[in-house]
């Protein structure tokens, strides 16, 4: 009898964004309650040195308030509401600090660096001193689309767990193997489309776990488990830890 292979891990993209505000507390504890195993986040720096949570260059989209992160202090930024017409209250913006310091004991974190330019803006250093501090290093991963946001990370500090990010979008030579050589890597986050039996197969030859983003749909949940990635990231956590207890228990029944 063949064994059962093992059940992918589950994270709260944004928290659990299909259903609350995303990277808010509020969203975050919804994962939790809806038993994923982890949340993934997006971080960037403000004016005044914070690392904040959030995944726009701007309050804009997601707040009720206007202007760049880059230009606001975490002052400012605490003055907005990021719950607007949610039915969930109001909703400060949460520091990566306080997102840390309220981390169950039994759960993952997938903390992205939003940064696309050649510098660095100073999330690195503030991600690696944060995982430090709490001693996060064995349950969280550090991700990025930017491979040179990578390489500060491992010079910062070699014991975090790093993952590389990439989507359809991104240029030919960052969608292959070949540009994460020169990075210490614990995983890869493709873009679920991009995801394939061959390209599971070979990252795990190379001792890195896949996992993909973002995965809503029962078809495209269906494929990558058949491809054999290691985690989902999903905007709804129950539908998909709900889809993987009944698929897990058909395979044992078996």
């Amino acid at each position: 009898m063949s064994s059962v292979p093992r059940r992918p891990l589950v994270f709260g993209h944004r928290g659990a964004a299909g259903t609350c505000p995303e990277n808010t507390h509020a969203g975050f504890q919804q994962a939790f309650a809806e038993r994923a195993d982890g949340i993934e986040l997006d971080v960037r720096c403000c004016a005044s040195g914070e690392a904040v949570v959030i995944h726009d260059e701007t309050v804009d989209r997601t707040s009720d308030g206007t202007g760049r992160i880059a230009h606001l202090s975490l002052s400012d930024l605490r003055g907005f509401d990021f719950g607007r017409g949610t039915g969930f209250g109001r909703e400060t913006i949460p520091t990566l600090e306080e997102v840390f310091a309220r981390l169950p004991a039994d759960k993952l974190i997938n903390v992205e660096i939003k940064n696309d330019d050649l510098h660095s803006h100073g999330e690195e250093r503030a991600v690696a001193q944060l995982v430090a501090r709490f001693g996060l290093h064995g349950r969280c991963l550090v991700s990025s689309f930017n491979p040179l946001v990578l390489w500060r990370l491992q010079q910062a500090d070699a014991r975090l767990s790093l993952a590389y990010l990439y989507r359809p979008q991104s240029r030919w030579y960052l969608r292959h193997l070949p540009v994460t050589w020169w990075l210490r890597l614990r995983a890869l986050h493709p873009h679920h489309r991009l995801v394939t039996a061959h390209g599971v197969a070979q990252a795990h030859r190379r001792g890195l776990q896949v996992n993909t983003w973002t995965v809503n749909d029962e078809a495209d949940l269906e494929r990558v488990v058949a491809c054999g990635v290691d985690g989902i990231v999903t905007d709804y956590p129950a539908r998909v830890v709900a889809w993987l207890d009944a698929r897990m228990e058909r395979l044992t029944a078996a």
